[in-house]
């Protein structure tokens, strides 16, 4: 996998979807963090140097919309891959949208291969 070694931020409320991640992202070499919630991962976002945020859409009450503006606004040159129970089309963004489950061959997409900022 190209991009090996790179900071990743996982964020999501589900314990067995962000460990699934974290594990798969830190097997194939990414330094990864993880987050259950959007609280958690603001103490990331000002520690760290990431290249890449995996967040769950859909949080508690929230739809997400917010958090990703928030996102592109502040941090406009990290990658992001949203992940999201809802129809893809619920979801629009400027970045690529995967379901749950998460289909690992298609993370390793987004992941070796950015899209361009």
């Amino acid at each position: 996998m190209d991009n090996a070694y790179r900071q990743v931020l996982v964020i999501d409320g589900d314990p067995a979807t962000r460990q699934m991640l974290a594990e798969w992202l830190a097997h194939a070499g990414h330094v990864v963090y993880t987050a259950a919630d959007r609280g958690d991962a603001l103490t990331y976002l000002m520690e760290a140097d990431l290249d890449l945020i995996i967040s769950e859409y859909s949080m508690g009450r929230s739809n997400g919309r917010e958090w990703f503006q928030f996102l592109q606004s502040h941090l406009p040159d990290v990658q992001v891959i949203i992940v999201t129970g809802l129809p893809a089309k619920l979801v629009s963004s400027r970045w690529p949208v995967l379901r749950k489950p998460v289909d690992l061959d298609a993370l390793e997409r987004h992941v070796s291969h950015p899209a361009p900022a």
